[in-house]
């Protein structure tokens, strides 16, 4: 199965990576974030994503089984950039 973990580079991501890679149990695991450089957890796909670009997610959440949302603090288009 192939997990997707969106906001991968925060905190909230960070451990949820983290904790899904050390289960193991045979998935690949999918870290979704703005900055993928920061991904080091061995064995994870670091994929770039960004709520302020769609069109990036369609790609980053290609081929995904699951996906678990980690929402900004704003939903609005740009607010992050402010």
């Amino acid at each position: 199965m192939k997990i997707g973990v969106n906001g991968a580079s925060g905190q909230l991501g960070i451990a949820t990576v983290k904790h899904l890679s050390e289960q193991g149990n045979g998935h690949s695991i999918m870290a979704i974030t703005r900055s993928p450089e920061k991904i080091s957890e061995e064995g994870v796909e670091a994929r770039f994503g960004d709520y302020d670009q769609p069109a990036f997610l369609l790609e980053a959440y290609k081929g995904l089984d699951r996906l678990l949302l980690t929402p900004s603090m704003s939903l609005r288009p740009g607010a992050r950039a402010a």
